[in-house]
């Protein structure tokens, strides 16, 4: 039986706060599509709410660098390229950032709060600042693609079979966009023929927790878990 490893942002974890009140990462809900794929014999799932693409590859070397991989699955969600994270010395943790139209609030992984801070605001005022004025959509792309070509040859050489998805056609790479040459070098090396034909806010169709909150609502979920499991069989993966 296949164990599923599945990693991603909110569109994997579900809509809601990143942490529970007690100041802890909130876990997936009981409803996202990785608990709806039945056929298989575990479900390991390490999405977050604003989780980056630097979380995602990070967590998912931590993990397979701990275990046996042998009868692993894994489907990794890609979330947005101007999300990132940076470890913070002194907090001893990463600090995942997450924009919000042209700002930048951020979490720590071990939970420690520092909203009232001078590091706080320190960190999100120089990261708004470069999101507004320090780099290009084409440099987040780049940077992304490199994210993209490293879990690729990670899972690879693990011998652990895999599929990768977006929560959205900005971080899909079987997207049409106007490129740099570099990005196309990039693209280039990026197996296509291992991601999903669309993007997961595709297959979940109109199906929104809110008119406020486009996050797959429970059938939304449904939906993406069974694009999801028709893309793992089309491979033999299940």
């Amino acid at each position: 039986m296949t164990k599923l490893f599945v990693n991603g942002c909110s569109f994997t974890a579900g809509n809601g706060d990143v942490h529970t009140p007690e100041g802890k990462l909130a876990q997936p809900l009981d409803y996202v599509w990785a608990n709806q794929l039945l056929e298989v014999e575990s479900i390991t799932n390490l999405a977050i709410r604003g989780g980056s693409n630097d979380r995602i590859l990070r967590t998912t070397m931590e993990y397979f660098n701990c275990r046996n991989a042998i009868d692993y699955v894994a489907v990794i969600q890609w979330t947005s390229p101007l999300r990132f994270e940076r470890y913070v010395p002194t907090y001893n943790a990463f600090a995942g950032f997450c924009n919000t139209g042209e700002h930048y609030s951020f979490h720590l992984d071990n939970g420690t709060q520092l909203e009232k801070s001078k590091i706080h605001k320190k960190l999100t005022d120089t990261a708004t600042q470069v999101l507004k004025y320090g780099k290009s959509i084409n440099d987040y792309n780049i940077n992304y693609y490199k994210k993209i070509i490293i879990m690729q040859q990670y899972l690879e050489s693990k011998n652990i079979p895999y599929i990768f998805t977006s929560m959205s056609a900005s971080s899909h790479v079987n997207t049409e966009q106007n490129y740099t040459p570099y990005e196309l070098q990039l693209r280039n090396m990026i197996n296509k023929d291992n991601w999903t034909a669309y993007p997961l806010n595709r297959y979940q169709q109109d199906n929104f927790v809110s008119e406020q909150d486009t996050h797959p609502n429970e059938t939304g979920h449904k939906l993406i878990a069974d694009s999801v499991y028709e893309e793992l069989k089309q491979r033999n993966y299940v």
